[in-house]
């Protein structure tokens, strides 16, 4: 028994990985142990750069165990803004890699209300160094960030190689309202289950708030600048001691003076981030709402909960 899930990024992967790694009846087999050469020979097949081949030796499934391979980069994964074209030749060279390897798995999709998915994608970005404003970052990303709520396309793309019927596509929202129906689904469509042991032991990723969100991203400028060497590179000795005054300003930052609305703006300014109050979902509303519809089209195919595709299909003026 197998089973792929390909993400949604910011649908829950991490904390459905470390709830299969608790069952010890399992394998588990991730990015580092599995999944990276899968995602690398995509990146080289897709875009002609990125990190390269990869020389690690990939753990073999085992015959007599569940297997479990979760990544968010199958769902997607770029180096650099993308084309659309480019995206989905990456998405059809994982699903092509993953059929080739595991020709009798089962797939599951785990999807996220697609205005929510947008915003804690860009808080996620932040998080890790980006500091555009969401106009900007919605203008760099669109193309793959459309393609990840392309859940039409995506399902469709597992069900020409896997066959319908071996496709699961379910709602993270389903996790938090009802677990037992959530893991249910899972356990009927894989043959073994994922639930977890000791669930309250699991730790959940915390979104930024509005105001940590606009000083993280000053902070980010900050770093970028001091730390680029002539070719506009970071220094990687240098690294380690920004991170520490980086995190040690945001808690000044944020513990002290949670409120203090002028100095934000202030700093925003000298830092040359400009402030922008709208959402990277108003964004995409604005300039794809089309695109973002036509990809939850699909999802009735699939025997996706009809109540959570209403909402979705709400929340995007459909």
């Amino acid at each position: 028994m197998k089973l792929i899930h390909i993400g949604l990024p910011k649908s829950a992967s991490t904390y459905i990985q470390a709830a299969a790694q608790q069952r010890g009846d399992v394998q588990v087999l991730q990015w580092h142990n599995y999944a990276q050469n899968i995602v690398q020979g995509a990146s080289l097949g897709a875009y002609l750069s990125g990190p390269g081949e990869s020389t690690i030796a990939p753990h073999v499934p085992l015959a007599d165990t569940p297997v479990f391979v979760s990544s968010e980069e199958l769902c997607g994964w770029a180096p650099r803004p993308v084309t659309t074209d480019e995206i989905q030749t990456y998405q059809g060279l994982v699903a092509s890699a993953l059929k080739h390897e595991l020709s009798d798995a089962k797939v599951l999709i785990v999807t996220r209300s697609p205005l929510s998915f947008l915003d804690s994608y860009y808080n996620q970005a932040v998080k890790e160094g980006a500091s555009e404003n969401p106009r900007v970052f919605a203008e760099r990303w669109h193309a793959m960030l459309l393609e990840l709520l392309n859940y039409t396309r995506l399902c469709s793309l597992y069900a020409s190689l896997f066959g319908a019927s071996n496709v699961l596509v379910i709602p993270v929202e389903l996790l938090r309202d009802d677990p037992d129906r959530f893991y249910n689904m899972i356990e009927g469509h894989a043959g073994f289950t994922l639930r977890p042991r000791s669930p309250q032991s699991i730790q959940h990723n915390r979104s930024l708030t509005g105001h940590e969100l606009q000083a993280m991203r000053v902070l980010n400028r900050m770093l970028k600048v001091l730390s680029a060497d002539q070719r506009g590179k970071p220094e990687q000795f240098l690294l380690p001691h920004l991170n520490s005054i980086k995190r040690s300003f945001l808690s000044y930052y944020i513990e002290n003076d949670p409120n203090s609305k002028r100095r934000s703006r202030r700093l925003l300014h000298t830092a040359g981030v400009s402030v922008d109050k709208r959402k990277v979902s108003t964004v995409f509303l604005e300039k794809w709402r089309e695109a973002i519809v036509c990809g939850l089209s699909g999802l009735e195919q699939y025997a996706f909960p009809r109540e959570y595709l209403s909402t979705y299909q709400a929340e995007v003026g459909r």
